[in-house]
């Protein structure tokens, strides 16, 4: 099994500035508040929910060009996006 290359700080700072990402761009914006039914005053409640970063991973790495552009913006590699989904969901030591 190998360590992963982030640790779960990590993984929460990567949804969370995803989650910037995202509201910086209206269409982006609208598109994630459609796919999750999370209003904008409700995204303040439930922002460090596990749940919640997930799908805000999820959406990045749902769109390619979308998982593209965050990690040009954020200076990480796509792949991080996905160990970070992996770390949050508990799922980081999962080989398969």
């Amino acid at each position: 099994m190998l360590k992963s290359p982030l640790s779960h700080k990590n993984a929460e700072t990567i949804a969370v500035n995803g989650l910037g990402f995202i509201a910086a761009e209206p269409d982006y914006l609208s598109r994630f508040i459609g796919l999750t039914g999370i209003d904008a005053g409700g995204i303040r409640t439930i922002v460090n929910e596990p749940a919640f970063l997930t799908a805000i991973l999820d959406f990045l790495m749902g769109d390619e060009k979308i998982l593209v552009e965050f990690s040009k913006v954020a200076n990480i590699n796509p792949e991080h996006v996905a160990i970070a989904r992996q770390i949050l969901t508990g799922l980081e030591n999962f080989e398969g």
